[in-house]
């Protein structure tokens, strides 16, 4: 049977340049995550606006619009039902 050899980062000290590295990669990552989020909460918003009936050829232009405007629309919608 191998030995196994356990390494303990806990103590382990970071230099500054260290840390600068991990600075601008967690920056990185939770700009990346948010943009995520972002296009996800529009996908389903998006999803939801497309399935009300609006007068053809009157339809608004969702991709120009903010979040908060379609989800103004959205609850107008469910308001009118």
């Amino acid at each position: 049977m191998k030995e196994q050899t356990f390494l303990d980062f806990g103590k382990r000290s970071l230099t500054k340049e260290d840390e600068q590295r991990l600075k601008s990669e967690l920056n990185d990552y939770f700009k990346k995550r948010k943009e995520r989020i972002y296009a996800s909460k529009r996908k389903k918003l998006l999803n939801t606006a497309s399935k009300i009936n609006f007068v053809p050829g009157h339809a608004p232009d969702f991709d120009k619009m903010s979040n908060e405007r379609i989800k103004s629309l959205i609850k107008i919608a469910e308001i009118d039902k």
